[in-house]
């Protein structure tokens, strides 16, 4: 008898340890969801979420968002996952749960200011103005938007280091979580644009020949906050730069399909018309200015944009009030009347093929879209120029198409080929269909035949 209470006593000593550790592991989880924008309401502590399909919906986003296999469980990896360094953004906006991408509110104007706030020593002014330059770079060739930097706060978009508590209601955690935040461009907030990035953090410089054994690398966090500033939420595509959770690279990194795509429709297919001089947001006051000196002022490069058909680019001055239209030459087929849309149950297809995702139907110069379960995109067909707009006008049907592993578009017509890198057709572009061992003069190619790919990169930008 006294064995059996002497094995009851040291079962529940046991057991109490384990009891609390998994009580801890899940109000840990339930702080993680409450966080960053999981759960539409606080009930509270994590039994008073009685509806428990609910919670395994809820804990199956968090694993989409972290690229995870969603079991709807709170295992090892998903706990992992939430102790993983990340953007201090909420995943999950107004309750609002994305299949992919998420877009907030862009900038309404073009010409966009920038001010360096301050830096962290190791790193120096010029690096960080260096990266944050090339980073809006990076953005702006695929939104058609200049940026300038301003020596005072009177800026759009002001970058800054803080420690702790910075008095914007998103205290930091000190060095290895959260690291960094940004504010999206929303109308009438005072920190609309801003970045805080932890000075906590040992943030360093990465180099294609060298990764930040034990920093954080500044280039690879500046690109993913800039692109919050300019109005995108968290993706849920791991190969994105939108997706939450950090991942170092080097600074050749490049745009996915879905950052090109949500910077297409914030500021391409949104009309943004400039009428007055770029408004600026008021100065925000931050805490511990690491240097008080601010960076020489420079003024970045124009960025190099193919305009897309019926998108008028306008010059703008910091001192004008008025917008000029640009003298630039029309491409040669712009202002010749197209066919009249064909009916795609009418006709024959000239070509088919799938292109980032998406199924490309090509009949003359016209192009139809299906994404998911063949569902046809908004204002089908396009014309062939607002996807390709840099193709000659003497073109007027693609005779075949296919994606490349690199992510780039070749289209045959006639004798040759156009290969497109997302941006602009190759230099080299048009090439002979002898490059394929198809002799010319036989007619050209009918149709292509690929086998999946994955991890395009590269699709064009007005996908």
């Amino acid at each position: 008898m006294l064995l059996f209470y002497f094995l009851c006593v040291i079962h529940i000593c046991w057991s109490l340890p384990v009891q609390r550790k998994a009580i801890l592991r899940y109000e840990n989880a339930l702080n993680f969801m409450k966080q960053y924008g999981y759960l539409k309401e606080d009930k509270g502590n994590f039994s008073s979420y009685t509806n428990r399909e609910e919670l395994s919906e809820t804990i199956k986003t968090v694993q989409r968002f972290g690229a995870l296999k969603e079991t709807g469980r709170l295992d090892d990896a998903t706990m992992k996952l939430m102790s993983t360094p990340r953007c201090g953004n909420a995943d999950v906006l107004n309750g609002k749960r994305h299949k992919r991408y998420i877009l907030v509110k862009g900038w309404n104007k073009r010409h966009i200011t920038y001010h360096v706030k301050n830096w962290p020593t190791k790193l120096g002014s010029k690096t960080v103005d260096a990266l944050i330059n090339k980073a809006l770079k990076t953005w702006g060739d695929y939104g058609n938007l200049k940026f300038r930097r301003k020596s005072t706060e009177d800026a759009d978009i002001i970058v800054s280091f803080n420690q702790g508590d910075h008095y914007d209601g998103f205290p930091f955690d000190g060095r290895g979580y959260v690291l960094a935040h940004a504010f999206f461009p929303l109308p009438g907030s005072s920190l609309a644009g801003h970045i805080h990035f932890d000075a906590d953090e040992k943030w360093v410089k990465s180099t294609p020949n060298q990764i930040s054994y034990g920093g954080t690398d500044f280039f690879s966090v500046a690109l993913h906050e800039l692109g919050h500033s300019l109005g995108l939420g968290h993706s849920t595509d791991e190969r994105s730069i939108m997706f939450a959770y950090y991942k170092e690279s080097d600074e050749n990194i490049r745009l996915s399909q879905d950052d090109i795509y949500a910077m297409y429709k914030l500021y391409i297919q949104r009309p943004i018309v400039e009428t007055t001089k770029a408004t600026t947001t008021k100065p925000q006051t931050t805490t511990r200015p690491t240097n008080s000196t601010p960076p020489t002022n420079t003024t970045p490069r124009s960025p190099k944009f193919i305009p897309i058909p019926n998108f008028t680019q306008k010059r703008t001055t910091q001192e004008s009030t008025t917008t000029t239209p640009s003298t630039k030459k029309p491409p040669i087929w712009k202002g010749r009347k197209l066919k009249s849309k064909p009916d795609i149950c009418q006709v024959k297809f000239d070509a088919v093929a799938k292109i980032c995702g998406k199924i490309f139907i090509f009949k003359d110069e016209y192009i139809w879209r299906l994404q998911d379960h063949n569902q046809s995109l908004p204002n089908n067909p396009v014309p062939l120029r607002q996807i390709y707009p840099n193709l000659p006008g003497t073109i007027r049907k693609i005779d075949a198409a296919y994606q490349k592993g690199d992510g780039n578009v070749i289209l045959f017509t006639g004798d040759v080929y156009w290969e497109y890198d997302g941006l602009n057709f190759t230099r080299n572009s048009p090439r002979s269909v002898k490059d394929y061992g198809i002799p010319e003069g036989s007619g050209g190619v009918d149709a292509v035949l690929t086998s999946e790919v994955n991890g395009l990169s590269g699709c064009p930008q007005t996908l």
